[in-house]
């Protein structure tokens, strides 16, 4: 299982890792977007989430939130990058930051990039303590994790619900 802390570490290394990278000043989002996205709660018919964030952060590079229950946890982090080519070039060393994670408390049951999710977009599918999901995506400055894994009874579109979540959180970005 991935907490929002490990998550979050995560985000905060690869921010310090790409602030030095190239790329045009963008202001297009500020911290206070992140902390907005971040908070977008899973959601699937059918399938009831807690109706607020166990755990939720803010940091000088980006916001996380957490949900859990006794079948599941949804934990979301939203990276903020001082240019939108900072925000591109973190994506690989972030994805395979996802990989080792996965490697240590499962296995990669598959990856592929991801379309009409954003930039940059790739999801990772991991089995071990039940199926996880982690979508990675950029919105131009931001780089958003939604990562959704179920160790309890888990509903037939599993998939489904992760991708629903993921969308939701980006089609908010795009409103701003």
């Amino acid at each position: 299982m991935m907490s929002s802390g490990v998550g979050g570490a995560a985000v905060l290394a690869v921010a310090i890792f790409a602030a030095g990278c190239g790329g045009g000043r963008s202001t297009a989002f500020t911290l206070s977007d992140a902390k907005r996205l971040a908070g977008v709660r899973p959601a699937a018919p059918g399938w009831t989430w807690p109706s607020t964030a166990d755990e939720s952060g803010v940091h000088d590079s980006g916001a996380s939130s957490e949900w859990e229950d006794d079948d599941k946890l949804a934990h979301v982090d939203v990276g903020l990058y001082g240019t939108v080519s900072a925000a591109h070039n973190a994506m690989p060393a972030f994805n395979a930051l996802s990989r080792r994670y996965a490697r240590q408390r499962g296995y990669i049951l598959g990856e592929e990039g991801v379309s009409d999710l954003g930039d940059d977009a790739w999801r990772l599918r991991i089995g071990g303590n039940g199926p996880e999901v982690t979508y990675h995506w950029r919105r131009r400055n931001l780089v958003f994790e939604a990562h959704m894994q179920c160790f309890g009874t888990c509903p037939a579109d599993f998939a489904a619900a992760a991708r629903a979540w993921a969308e939701a959180i980006d089609a908010q970005a795009r409103r701003d």
